[in-house]
């Protein structure tokens, strides 16, 4: 080969050699373009979900100080959305929370407190009050005797049928083959496994909860104003605009500490914690009403619940049947003996406390080796008494286990299908509620113009409206509540400048002292990140 076609050659190799680098470069260029926007798309979810989860914190430590000062309201205009930022010049991003409001159906700025709805963990499953349970079920639109008795057959621990249920020998028998729960439920959507629920019926003609979608959030600093809520809920919804599995009563004060159970069966011990937390003359006091009972018995609430009579029945005779065993008082088994304070104690307390109202102005009289002992109620009734120390007797003490039904509804925001639930209501004091209410304008909405909304620090509105009476509330008091331990809503993180959002589905539980979630689902845009549940 001569020294021109080498040089030819060789010149046509550099030229391939130099093609292939720059091939080389420009898709190792391309490659790192395609991993930087790759690593930037995944810091800025990161950062959405962090301030989803900033929106968490948020909500948690707005919630706590409104509950420490008594504000019974979720509604009033203050902003639930906020700005992180890294100076004042360079916004890192934000966050708003949301919730979907059944009554306007839309995405309102805030958090929804789930004692408005009816909670099913907090139904009886004894079968003693299976009737009564199946009543606050049938208040319920759309519902059913088969679904209400499948859904109690569903959560109870036993495998013996309702007159109109459903236990696990049908379900075995289904496609998918399965068993009935037999426990409480940790989230609505278990009820579509239940016998006769559809989606339709739990969710209303969208077939899907609205939680489960992206929401459309409101515009920022803007509360969307709603329909009032004393009104009836369109009878089209499903039973999830109803029904719950959150919340319930808390045996915790602010302050992170337990409440005195009044109800427990130790008197002695009870009379000891009473001491330390209200004083020796309240000790005596309850400790006293709980051995004998109120002076004039003819006070005492008789729960209006439905029975099975024939178990009623049952009951009543076994009982009789250990009238002959040794005793302190009527039907009460001896314990050990303690003296405190005027107190000689020998009993596990005969009667029990429903609420604080069973309490007001209510003198005991208590029969000592000295003779008759009459102790007057440390709470006169006054208005004092209604208005400062009923809020703090809520704040000490405990009345769990007052009653055989636990189902707390909040008076303020239910509707009336979930009023009508509430034991031992009737529809002349549903009416006088839902009136009382709207005169007082407890339950306006909020809106952008600014507030309405009135606050209560306790449920005593309801008899110093003149809307019921002190009988009245000694047989609702039990059952309702001005604010509830649980609160759903979306936190959803903005990250700028890009705009990459994260909607995170909260829910706190408020009978644990700082809020626990119970239950959490993270997702971007309209896709599920991650799902998980914690205890």
């Amino acid at each position: 080969m001569d020294r021109s076609n080498r040089g030819g050659f060789l010149m046509l190799v550099v030229c391939v050699l130099l093609l292939i680098l720059i091939s080389a470069a420009y898709v190792f260029s391309e490659r790192m373009l395609v991993s930087n926007v790759a690593s930037n798309g995944a810091m800025q979810r990161r950062q959405a979900i962090s301030l989803s989860e900033s929106g968490v914190a948020y909500a948690r430590a707005k919630i706590k100080t409104a509950m420490a000062q008594d504000e019974a309201d979720f509604d009033w205009p203050i902003h639930w959305s906020g700005e992180v930022s890294f100076s004042e010049k360079d916004r890192f991003g934000e966050f708003r929370l949301a919730y979907w409001d059944d009554q306007s159906q839309a995405w309102s700025s805030g958090v929804f407190d789930e004692s408005c709805k009816l909670n099913l963990n907090q139904l009886p499953l004894d079968k003693l009050y299976a009737p009564e349970a199946r009543r606050m079920l049938m208040c319920i639109p759309g519902m059913t005797l088969v679904i209400a008795d499948s859904i109690l057959d569903w959560m109870d621990e036993d495998d013996i049928q309702r007159q109109f249920g459903a236990e696990s020998s049908y379900y075995r028998s289904q496609k998918p083959a399965r068993s009935c729960r037999n426990r409480r439920l940790a989230t609505l959507d278990e009820l579509l496994e239940v016998r006769g629920v559809t989606r339709e019926l739990l969710y209303g003609p969208s077939l899907t909860s609205p939680w489960e979608t992206t929401p459309v959030l409101p515009a920022e600093r803007e509360i969307t104003p709603g329909q009032n809520s004393v009104q009836s809920i369109d009878q089209r919804l499903g039973f999830s605009a109803y029904l719950t599995v959150y919340g319930g009563s808390s045996v915790y004060r602010r302050d992170g500490n337990n409440r005195v159970f009044v109800n427990q069966d130790d008197l002695v011990q009870l009379y000891d914690d009473l001491v330390l937390a209200v004083g020796e003359d309240v000790a005596t006091y309850l400790v006293a009403y709980r051995m004998v009972g109120p002076k004039d018995k003819s006070i005492l609430v008789k729960d209006q619940y439905v029975i099975d009579d024939a178990e009623k029945t049952r009951n009543r005779a076994s009982q009789q049947l250990g009238e002959g065993s040794e005793t302190g008082e009527a039907g009460t088994a001896l314990t050990r003996v303690e003296q405190r304070g005027p107190l000689t104690i020998n009993t596990d307390g005969g009667f029990l406390i429903r609420s604080p109202y069973d309490l007001i102005g209510v003198p005991v009289e208590y029969q000592s080796d000295n003779g008759s002992l009459l102790i007057e109620s440390p709470w006169p009734e006054n208005e004092y008494t209604f208005r400062q120390a009923l809020p703090q007797l809520h704040e000490e003490l405990t009345f769990v286990l007052g009653t055989p039904i636990a189902a707390q509804v909040n008076v303020n925001q239910s509707p009336v299908e979930v009023l009508r639930s509430i034991p031992g209501i009737s529809n002349d004091m549903v009416a006088r509620i839902v009136e009382n209410r709207e005169k007082l304008g407890i339950n306006a909405r909020s809106s952008k113009s600014g507030t309405v909304r009135k606050r209560f620090s306790s449920i005593d509105w309801l008899r110093s409206s003149g809307g019921l009476s002190l009988e009245e509330m000694r047989i609702l008091a039990p059952y309702v509540t001005n604010l509830g331990t649980a609160f759903r809503f979306i936190s959803s993180g903005i990250s700028h400048p890009t705009g990459a959002t994260a909607h995170q589905e909260v829910t706190l539980d408020f009978r644990y002292p700082e809020g626990r979630i119970s239950n959490t689902r993270i997702r971007e845009l309209r896709e599920m990140l991650t799902a998980r549940v914690l205890d």
